[in-house]
């Protein structure tokens, strides 16, 4: 049996305008309202913003399948029609909420549409609001060693330009470091037998109950990771007998 695609619509309820243009099988035409039910900033925003103020209202979107074909290729034709048809809300053509032409199966905006965008946005600033969603949008999230890496390598051989350091220098005007005022780990020899170590007060808040590691224990893979941190670091002693820590050499 040979695999059916199509072609579907999305319209709003409110207006019976359409605003999404799609190809598919099977139950891909309603995944986009399940994504959107989703706490997620992925993907086609303008898609998502759209369907969710629908959802607010406690209606759905209307989906309707406007052609059927067991020829993938013809489907993604009729999709492509479809939209130059209707027109892109971002080309300000029409009001479909694509970021492409469709016809090819691909999600992502063109070069000119993110060209579009970046003019649109520069020099426009973040409201409050907006930062405090991007932080909760980013808190706990871990890069991978990938894609560390290539922002490793894409931040390779800049040069700041004079009036990017001026912006860095104006932005920490007046920004007071957590630690100032405060006392380094070095202690003297003499100020320690006198038992003047600068975080005598502070240990004695850190006992029983008040430490964060009260009836805790590290686990196996913490204690080797600890333990492997530290192998190999000497003791350098200094003439009032106080000491610090050195790393190896890395040949």
């Amino acid at each position: 049996m040979s695999i059916e695609f199509y072609v579907y619509e999305y319209s709003d309820p409110t207006t019976n305008e359409i605003f999404y243009v799609g190809k598919g099988k099977e139950n891909r035409c309603y995944d986009h309202i399940a994504d959107a039910k989703r706490d997620s900033n992925k993907g086609n925003l303008h898609k998502k913003s759209k369907i969710r103020n629908i959802l607010k209202e406690g209606l759905e979107p209307i989906v309707t399948i406007v052609y059927r074909t067991t020829n993938e290729q013809d489907a993604y034709d009729e999709e492509g029609r479809r939209i130059q048809l209707y027109g892109r809300r971002d080309l300000g053509t029409g009001p479909l909420t694509n970021l492409n032409d469709g016809g090819t199966g691909s999600t992502s905006p063109s070069k000119e549409i993110r060209n579009k965008i970046g003019s649109a946005m520069r020099g426009k600033k973040h409201s409050a609001e907006s930062k405090r969603k991007i932080t909760e949008s980013l808190t706990g999230k871990i890069h991978s060693e990938e894609t560390k890496q290539k922002m490793s390598e894409a931040a390779k051989g800049k040069v700041c330009s004079e009036e990017t350091k001026q912006k860095m220098s104006k932005a920490k005007e007046n920004y007071v470091p957590w630690n100032k005022g405060k006392q380094t780990g070095y202690v003297s020899a003499g100020a320690w037998q006198k038992g003047n170590e600068p975080w005598n007060k502070g240990k004695e808040h850190m006992k029983g109950e008040d430490n964060p590691m009260f009836g805790k224990n590290h686990s196996e893979d913490t204690k080797m990771k600890m333990s492997n941190a530290v192998k190999g670091r000497k003791r350098v002693y200094r003439k009032d007998g106080s000491y610090y820590m050195i790393k190896p050499e890395v040949v």
